[in-house]
């Protein structure tokens, strides 16, 4: 499964990942990603069935974490 993400790349040295709360987007972050990318790249997530990422039917915390871990694998 693909879920929606945004890379901020500012080419800072560390990277900040951001997740949204139950019911939440990406779209949540949006006044903070200026301010944190001052010190950080940031990567924001719209997690399964939120914002732009379909729905899975297997949505359990272990199986949505390894789909971010992915996601941010391939961005290493």
């Amino acid at each position: 499964m693909d879920i929606f993400f945004t890379y901020h790349d500012y080419d800072r040295p560390l990277t900040l990942v951001l997740l949204h709360g139950f019911l939440g987007t990406q779209r949540d972050w949006d006044l903070y990603v200026p301010v944190l990318s001052k010190h950080y790249n940031i990567v924001v997530f719209d997690l399964p069935g939120h914002g732009q990422s379909p729905i899975s039917k297997t949505s359990s915390l272990e199986s949505v974490a390894q789909i971010i871990l992915n996601r941010l694998y391939a961005l290493a």
